[in-house]
């Protein structure tokens, strides 16, 4: 089972380019200290199953390069092969790269059995060995990508998974910082970092360290960067539901509301914190930041968040504002009755709100919202 899943995931490895010029130079740490120190991983990801069934019909059609194109990839990692060769005095890697470069035009099936019967005794030193390999042909950044992007299939994610722990140890011995980390995996040049996969071998390395809460960090770091009301923007479009990078945008959306609390900010501060002041009463229901306003008003007061809401639009807006509010968070003619705090009993009639929810009732009936209420009241 060990060897198709290494055969899986060098399918799907070798079947996209290699590093580019610009790449940084792999620095590798030895293979023997993955036996003293192993990377302990706390985050948990969830399994993400897309193309379950088609990944091994894209695999069986790709065409095994060459020995001379594989030996082209061995070329263009001399410089990080030659700094691997003075750190590493093990006879068993040297020849696991020589495997590598004399694969003439056997499948990749030869040179992975090759390698796990060198280190069968050691699977472990085996899989650190072709680590190293894959290292050296396309440099941290690349690798990092390419596994990322194999996690998120159920065929290679657990061997993935498993380089990636090889590759997380070999940046705590180096001492990579999180920022170091950041910048490798290039999330600071993409225009939402919850669309990226690599995102999550970043929070797994910042768990790792057990310096801070990774979505504490992420947070504060993507706050610096964009700004209170640019990370609200990026959260409120991280895609698709339940993927990874929607969980850990609602998961630093949480650290940012979070932090708002401790420091006491009150519904109308976060408010403009997220710029929403900006907006006109025809812009600020559609702006996407109302998402992480709406989500820090239920942290601040779970049970009034909706009626201090609607009291924020109707004072900064208009009655008619703070209503379309409530229809657009789903708000039934019950709800609007228990957040107004309206009570049946012989003064209902005499409570001057209840013109309020009787206006927000008729608006119900008006957009053809199914509610008993509604429905009875016209």
């Amino acid at each position: 089972m060990r060897l198709s899943w290494f055969i899986l995931l060098l399918l799907f490895v070798f079947a996209l380019p290699a590093r580019g010029d610009t790449a940084s130079s792999a620095s590798i740490a030895k293979t023997e200290a993955s036996s003293g120190h192993r990377y302990l991983r706390k985050h948990t990801r969830p399994t993400f199953n897309k193309d379950d069934e088609t990944f091994g019909e894209r695999t069986i059609g790709i065409k095994l390069p060459s020995a001379a194109i594989i030996t082209n990839l061995i070329k263009s990692g001399e410089q990080a092969l030659t700094k691997l060769a003075g750190r590493s005095t093990s006879e068993k890697q040297k020849t696991t790269e020589s495997l590598f470069q004399n694969l003439n035009r056997a499948p990749y099936q030869k040179w992975v059995g090759s390698v796990s019967n060198i280190y069968k005794k050691k699977p472990q030193a085996g899989e650190a060995a072709i680590f190293r390999t894959l290292v050296a042909h396309y440099g941290d950044e690349t690798l990092a990508n390419l596994l990322a992007q194999a996690r998120q299939v159920s065929t290679t994610e657990s061997i993935a998974k498993q380089f990636e722990t090889i590759q997380l140890d070999n940046w705590i011995t180096q001492r990579k910082t999180a920022d170091e980390i950041y910048s490798l995996l290039k999330l600071d040049a993409v225009d939402n970092i919850f669309t990226r996969p690599s995102l999550e071998t970043l929070i797994s390395y910042v768990t790792g360290l057990q310096t801070a809460d990774p979505y504490d960090w992420l947070a504060v770091k993507l706050t610096k960067r964009y700004g209170e009301d640019g990370l609200a923007h990026m959260v409120a479009a991280a895609k698709p539901i339940g993927s990874p990078g929607e969980i850990s945008a609602m998961l630093v959306r949480y650290a940012q509301t979070k932090s708002w609390l401790k420091n006491g900010k009150t519904l109308d501060d976060v408010f403009m914190r997220l710029r929403l002041d900006r907006e006109t009463e025809h812009s600020v229901l559609e702006n996407p930041a109302i998402k992480t306003w709406v989500a820090y008003a239920t942290e601040l007061d779970w049970e009034n968040a909706y009626m201090l809401m609607f009291s924020v639009m109707q004072r900064r807006y208009s009655n008619y504002v703070a209503e379309q509010f409530w229809v657009g968070c789903g708000q039934t003619a019950d709800d609007a009755f228990n957040s107004l705090k309206l009570e049946i009993g012989e003064n209902l009639f005499e409570n001057l709100v209840l013109r309020t929810w009787l206006s927000y009732v008729n608006i119900l009936y008006k957009y053809g919202i199914k509610d008993e209420f509604a429905l009875s009241l016209n």
